[in-house]
């Protein structure tokens, strides 16, 4: 490719003039943004909800995948709530399931058949998975599994991936984004990164060395980044990390929260790189929609969670609401339903497919490039120089970064929705249709690149 440009006060001009057209279709949004800023922190609930020049309020879902905003516009949902509704929003199945569950209770406090059902369910389907303990978020499930691999290892480093997202949880909320830092939030002691190093997935040297140096107790990482921008890790990579883990006696951790059970049924490092990890955390499409997070692993490193053991070296996990027959219930339907109906990872892979081949259309229409990377039901569309391989290239090799805000905002004025303004990221149900990725295309991404957007 040619030099790219683009033309800033055009830029500026479009964004302004899709403003007005944005606060003119939505007042009631912004009616209940303001109220919202009152008691909530900057109006919303989570950073990434956040829009400019401020969130839509969805009133609820129309179908598998609409949603109505509470002015009565519509959208195409490409988010499909953080990616745990693999199905698609309120699958009728699911509904009958969940009304006559909460007619029996929705929360019990004791041990129900459900729980241990469920588990099955996902011990049977993941090699890994020997044993498994629920929590309420894939943030929980990763504290726990970190805290096991220092149980069982003994020892306290902890190695990830930059770019990798594992939530909120203090351990290990460092190296996230460009340029990477020890710690990304305050609030967090200095001591607790003290334990924690990153690495990038393209510098497979540094790890062999950090592993060799540091004798951790696991390396941790998601299969394909979701915060890093839908980029893949390569299976060399990973190979590498569980050779290293195996003669030096750390653990691997696989982060499925996103991948486990939205790209194959199962684990992606199982099914797709043939590695089977030590633990693996899992949580969004496992429950249905409702709030959920797992930690599993092979039974000789789950049994420090079984306080009925004799030992020294046990490891707490509890929760109110961990394994509650609501989200049970859930579980079982939406993963019962995906065992036994494999077209819908087909389906993902047709829309991969069409992203792909979308962005070559573009690219050789335009003569500047837009590269698609991830996975089956996680796809990053970037716009950069050269095919990112990881998280830092996500960003540094973006030739028009205001774009990105630009799309985003179209989008919406087009009925469409993803998240966020700074990122590309498709989360297809089983129930999106091809045409919904070329109408992104073709409406919203293609009409920009002709007008602001030129290689020479």
């Amino acid at each position: 490719m040619g030099q790219i440009t683009c033309n800033q006060k055009l830029l500026q001009k479009l964004e302004n003039n899709m403003l007005e057209e944005y606060i003119r279709r939505t007042p009631k949004s912004r009616e209940h943004y303001e109220e919202a800023k009152r008691v909530l922190p900057a109006g919303v609930t989570y950073k990434i909800r956040d829009m400019n020049p401020y969130p839509l309020f969805i009133a609820r879902s129309i179908d598998s995948i609409t949603l109505k905003d509470i002015d009565g516009n519509k959208y195409i949902d490409f988010w499909m709530g953080h990616g745990a509704l693999v199905l698609g929003h309120n699958p009728p199945k699911l509904a009958e399931t969940l009304k006559a569950q909460a007619e029996a209770g929705t929360h019990y406090g004791f041990e129900h058949p459900l729980a241990y059902k469920w588990a099955n369910i996902i011990s049977n389907s993941i090699e890994a998975a020997e044993q498994v303990r629920f929590t309420n978020s894939g943030t929980e499930a990763n504290m726990y599994a970190v805290r096991l691999a220092r149980a069982y290892t003994g020892r306290k480093t902890i190695i990830k991936v930059k770019g990798g997202w594992h939530g909120s949880y203090n351990g290990l909320h460092s190296y996230v984004h460009p340029p990477y830092q020890p710690i990304e939030t305050s609030g967090v002691p200095e001591e607790l990164a003290a334990h924690v190093y990153g690495v990038e997935i393209t510098d497979i040297d540094g790890l062999v060395d950090l592993i060799r140096k540091k004798k951790p107790a696991a390396v941790i990482s998601e299969p394909v980044l979701g915060a890093g921008g839908a980029i893949e890790v390569p299976r060399e990579f990973m190979k590498v990390a569980a050779d290293e883990c195996s003669s030096t006696g750390c653990l691997i951790i696989s982060d499925e929260v996103i991948t486990g059970y939205r790209t194959t049924f199962g684990s992606y490092m199982e099914k797709r790189h043939g590695i089977t990890p030590d633990i693996v955390v899992l949580g969004k499409a496992i429950g249905g929609g409702l709030p959920v997070g797992a930690v599993a692993g092979r039974r000789e490193i789950m049994k420090l969670i079984d306080h009925r053991i004799p030992g020294d070296t046990k490891v707490f996990h509890g929760g109110t609401f961990s394994g509650n027959p609501l989200t049970a219930v859930a579980g079982i339907t939406v993963l019962s339903y995906l065992k036994e109906n494999g077209w819908v990872y087909s389906k993902m892979y047709t829309f991969l497919e069409t992203a792909i081949h979308e962005s070559e259309r573009v690219t050789k229409s335009y003569g500047v490039p837009i590269h698609v990377t991830g996975s089956p039901g996680l796809i990053g569309i970037h716009l950069t120089s050269d095919p990112p391989r990881n998280a830092d290239e996500v960003v540094s090799l973006r030739y028009c970064p205001k774009l990105y805000n630009l799309i985003h905002l179209k989008a919406r004025l087009n009925g469409i929705l993803y998240v966020s303004e700074t990122m590309i990221h498709l989360l297809p149900s089983a129930y999106h249709e091809t045409r919904h990725i070329h109408d992104l295309f073709e409406k919203t991404i293609e009409p920009l690149f002709e007008t602001v957007v030129s290689s020479s």
